[in-house]
C-alpha cells in the first residue's frame, strides 16, 4: 500500500473504508499482508484526478523525487483496485526507465 495525498477530486472517487483505506479486494489481498515499513522511501505520493477527453485519469507525483506516474482511462471498479494498479504502473515504468533486477526486486 502507498501513502497517498489525494486531491479533492480524486478523494471523492475513492471507495474508502472507515479507516480511510481502500477496501480489501482479491487483487490487493497480498498487499495488506505485507508488513508496513515506518520509513518507506517509495511511499509518499500526491495524486490528482484529471479528465482527458471524458476519461478519468490519475496523475501521481512522488513527494521527494517528483517521479511521475500516469494511470489512463480508469473506470469506477478501477478506483477500488488503485493499490494494485499503482504497483503495476510503477513497476512497468521502472522497467521502461531501465531499472535493473536489483532495483526491481527492492521496489517490489
Amino acid at each position: 500500500m502507498i501513502r497517498l495525498h489525494a486531491s479533492n477530486k480524486l478523494f471523492e472517487k475513492l471507495p474508502l473504508n472507515e479507516d480511510g483505506m481502500l477496501y480489501l479486494t482479491p487483487n490487493t489481498h497480498s498487499l495488506y499482508q505485507q508488513a508496513a515499513l515506518d520509513n518507506n522511501p517509495l511511499s509518499g505520493w500526491h495524486g490528482h484526478l484529471v479528465d482527458f477527453d471524458g476519461y478519468d485519469c490519475v496523475f501521481f507525483v512522488h513527494d521527494e523525487t517528483r517521479f511521475s506516474l500516469f494511470l489512463p482511462a480508469l473506470t469506477k471498479p478501477d478506483f477500488a483496485e488503485l493499490n494494485d494498479l499503482f504497483i503495476y504502473v510503477f513497476m512497468n515504468t521502472l522497467l521502461k526507465c531501465g531499472a535493473d533486477d536489483r532495483h526491481m526486486t527492492t521496489a517490489q
